[in-house]
């Protein structure tokens, strides 16, 4: 029997965001509903298990708090967020500077670069804030060499128009840049060594031939910035886009290696599960936090802590759980099309690679 407990709350969570994110004056209210509602709710279930209602009701009960919670939570986080995502200043078109980490591979081919944003300065004033932004028109900009390119966690500064995007979006504002992406300070500690991996990679993949040289790096690393419009248009057309960048599926391919290289060396059960654990974390790091990634990563991380203390592990409540943390992390997520996208797809892979774990002692 499927079990739905889990996945009750985490759909309600969703629901609500990617119906109330769009009319933010909405959120508050909501939250505050739904809190409210779920306390009730776990009150009158705490009564009804006491005075031995129904084993179904007081579970139905329990279950419908749940998912009102969940509501609540998501939207309790989108309200305290939203004043640092979408400040006063995005209310009209403004030129602007702002400053920002890099969290794509910038689009060469298209001109775009996708950022967050930390500081931004119009109208005579310096805000500190934290929204994603594309940056466009870098296509018009002059391109320097590789080396002078920004790179993913690279702290950058960009001037330009800033305009406010579309309520509830992924994405805060859009800016049309006016000159030249400039790199204030490269990624340092874990981030720039897995940004220097990323770029010797990419340079040994480019002496390979034909389009090879532009797909692998997206595939194995995460660097998507040799794909141009027309490859990428002709896998999208083959339907093989899933190919050109890394997706939740190979967090499973890395967990995978690790437990059946474990198993055979006959390594014990956890410090397998732990070598797992750490190398998923690497690896995220490595290929960056994309929608597909992060969600299939906090599965298999959850998986392996389950599998490690024993408990079953099943795909679905996997998912749920996911959903609800990334939800969590970043309530605007429930309006991007990539992580419905990645959370639509079947996620029994790396549950049933760790579940053939729990039983195996070598």
């Amino acid at each position: 029997m499927i079990d739905l407990r889990l996945a009750i709350p985490a759909a309600a969570a969703w629901v609500t965001l990617v119906l109330s994110l769009p009319v933010p004056e909405a959120v508050p209210v909501i939250a505050t509903a739904s809190g409210s509602g779920g306390l009730a709710l776990v009150g009158t279930a705490l009564l009804g298990q006491r005075r031995r209602w129904r084993r179904r009701l007081v579970s139905a009960l329990s279950v419908a708090a749940l998912a009102l919670v969940a509501a609540s939570a998501v939207t309790v986080v989108a309200t305290l967020t939203a004043p640092h995502r979408t400040p006063g200043l995005l209310e009209h078109r403004a030129t602007a500077s702002v400053v920002g980490t890099v969290t794509a591979a910038p689009d060469r081919g298209a001109g775009l670069l996708r950022i967050l944003v930390t500081q931004v300065t119009a109208r005579g004033g310096t805000t500190e804030v934290r929204m994603p932004v594309l940056v466009t028109g870098l296509d018009a900009q002059p391109v320097g060499q590789a080396s002078e390119l920004p790179r993913i966690h690279d702290r950058v500064r960009v001037d330009g128009a800033l305009s406010a995007a579309d309520a509830g979006g992924d994405l805060a504002a859009f800016m049309t840049a006016s000159g030249p992406v400039a790199i204030e300070s490269r990624a340092g500690g874990l981030d720039g060594a897995a940004a220097t991996l990323r770029a010797a990679f990419v340079r040994v993949a480019s002496t390979l031939p034909g389009d090879g040289a532009a797909l692998l790096p997206g595939l194995s690393v995460g660097d998507t910035s040799a794909v141009g419009g027309t490859l990428d248009g002709e896998m999208t057309s083959a339907g093989l886009s899933h190919l050109t960048a890394v997706s939740g599926a190979n967090c499973a391919v890395v967990v995978a290696a690790v437990l059946v290289v474990g198993a055979l060396l006959r390594i014990p059960r956890l410090p397998r599960l732990g070598a797992a654990g750490a190398l998923l974390i690497g690896f995220v790091v490595l290929v960056t936090p994309e929608p597909s990634v992060l969600r299939a990563s906090v599965m298999a991380f959850v998986a392996l802590v389950l599998a490690a203390l024993g408990r079953p592990v099943r795909a679905l409540p996997l998912v749920s759980l996911a959903v609800v943390a990334m939800l969590l992390f970043d309530p605007w997520l429930a309006r991007s099309f990539a992580f419905a996208l990645s959370c639509s797809q079947r996620p029994a892979s790396s549950s049933s690679l760790v579940r053939s774990q729990r039983s195996s002692p070598a």
